[in-house]
């Protein structure tokens, strides 16, 4: 904020200056001759020498009417703005669980089917409002529409999932809802989508990044003209799926699984029955779910049922590795399904589909080292390089802050390395490690506490060593 009154100061003070001196100029030109009464003959002359020194001095001339209009015009577009909003803090949502529905990207939008998009935008967030106001929910769940979330756009999925995380970040929202739209007369396309910010999520890895609401559909156009009232049975019955869907995700939010698990059982019904693809989203909600709830053979089942509806899934893939991982611990490793997760780890990264924003990659490096880790702490492997390395990778993808999404996998990747280390007698770059992943989980109170604590005992037992 400073920074902008500080430029706009120092503009104003330019633009002032530049005024000066271009009045000086003009007074320069235009000064008449010493004759009082003049002639036409003196006039003639005083013309002549005005041209003259126009010719002379143009670029000074031209600057300083040219710096002049400038400052016009930015005092007209701050005029336009409201100086003092302009000056105002950005706004942000406030509410214990935060929906953005973003303006609607229109394909080949041209001046007549620029608002398309937003009504479109408008109609989903009334619906979702009005739908919410309906639900009792033990939190207050709050709906921005697209006059104060704006559009969300991008040459490709990608481009929009980067933009929708970027508006999130800046909104502090926990789900942006975008989506693009095709207009062929008489039914127009309709792509949704939403993405899972890591706002309330920075322990749940496995929601962040982009979703899609089921297959494309269509909605009735009329002469370019939509009408944000009537969106045909389509579009009810996937924005009630979202809805749905949104209360589950403020549920999960709070680690109350249970509630999540049942709202997205409740949605199951729009997903099934009328929204083609809808279920792979949902599954992959439900998996989660019952995963947190301890019941590792419903989660399986949810994941091979993603797999058989989409098999390029990448998600699904996580999902079923993680559900393989727990399965192989206990009072001894079973090997078996541990070999199953890093299968199903290195089909996941190998996945046709992996969602923008999703981080993938980062997740099959912190599975494959956790599995590489338990093999390594049993003795099924040699050593515990290949875990080092994948952690590592973690970290390096994190990037010192690069990538918020995965600070605390980067984080838990420092904590299983002063793990390793502490196993291996380097009991300094172990204490180095457990401090690293503590700091970084100021807002994970009881595991910074856990590896503050570890990093305290190996450093008195580190400096015991290193007085005998």
């Amino acid at each position: 904020m400073f920074d902008i009154i500080i430029s706009i100061s120092i503009l104003s003070g330019i633009s002032i200056l530049v005024f000066g001196l271009s009045i000086t100029a003009v007074i320069l030109l235009f000064k008449p001759p010493a004759s009082a009464n003049p002639t036409p003959q003196s006039l003639s002359v005083m013309w002549s020498l005005v041209f003259a020194r126009i010719r002379k001095h143009w670029p000074l001339i031209a600057f300083s009417w040219g710096t002049l209009l400038a400052a016009i015009g930015l005092w007209a577009d701050f005029s336009g703005l409201g100086f003092l909003d302009f000056l105002r803090p950005q706004a942000q949502m406030a509410g214990d669980f935060r929906i953005a529905i973003a303006e609607f990207q229109v394909k080949g939008e041209n001046t007549a089917t620029s608002r398309i998009g937003q009504e479109v935008a408008e109609g989903v967030a009334r619906r979702l409002q009005g739908g919410l106001a309906a639900t009792e929910t033990r939190m207050h769940i709050e709906v921005w529409g697209p006059e104060k979330v704006g559009r969300i756009k991008g040459s490709n999925g990608a481009a929009r999932a980067q933009h929708a995380a970027e508006v999130a970040q800046r909104i502090e929202a926990d789900v942006v809802v975008y989506g693009t739209m095709t207009l062929e007369s008489p039914l127009w396309a309709v792509a949704p989508s939403f993405l899972v910010s890591d706002h309330s999520f920075y322990d749940a890895q496995e929601l962040l990044g982009e979703h899609e609401l089921g297959e494309p559909f269509q909605i009735p156009g009329q002469n370019r003209i939509v009408s944000s009232l009537e969106f045909g049975d389509e579009m009810i019955e996937r924005v009630d799926l979202l809805r749905q869907i949104t209360v589950g995700l403020a549920y999960y939010s709070i680690h109350d699984y249970a509630q999540a698990k049942e709202y997205f059982l409740s949605a199951d019904k729009y997903a099934s029955q009328s929204v083609p693809n809808g279920g792979q989203v949902l599954y992959i909600l439900l998996g989660n779910s019952v995963g947190k709830l301890g019941d590792l053979e419903a989660a399986e089942a949810y994941y091979k049922e993603v797999i058989k509806m989409s098999p390029g899934y990448a998600r699904a893939y996580v999902g079923l590795a993680s559900v393989y991982y727990l399965k192989s611990l206990g009072s001894t490793v079973n090997v078996e399904m541990l070999e199953r997760a890093i299968e199903a780890y290195r089909q996941a990264s190998e996945a046709s589909y992996q969602p923008p924003y999703s981080d993938i990659t980062v997740k099959v490096q912190f599975g494959l080292g956790q599995c590489y880790l338990v093999a390594g702490l049993a003795n099924i492997e040699p050593d515990l390089t290949e875990a080092i390395e994948e952690f590592q990778a973690v970290i390096t993808a994190y990037g010192g802050g690069k990538n918020p999404r995965v600070r605390v996998l980067a984080a838990e990747s420092h904590a299983r390395l002063g793990l390793i280390y502490s196993e291996l007698g380097a009991l300094r770059d172990a204490v180095k490690e457990y401090d690293m992943a503590g700091n970084m989980l100021e807002d994970v109170p009881d595991r910074r506490t856990l590896y503050l604590q570890k990093a305290e005992q190996l450093r008195i037992k580190a400096d015991q060593e290193n007085l005998r």
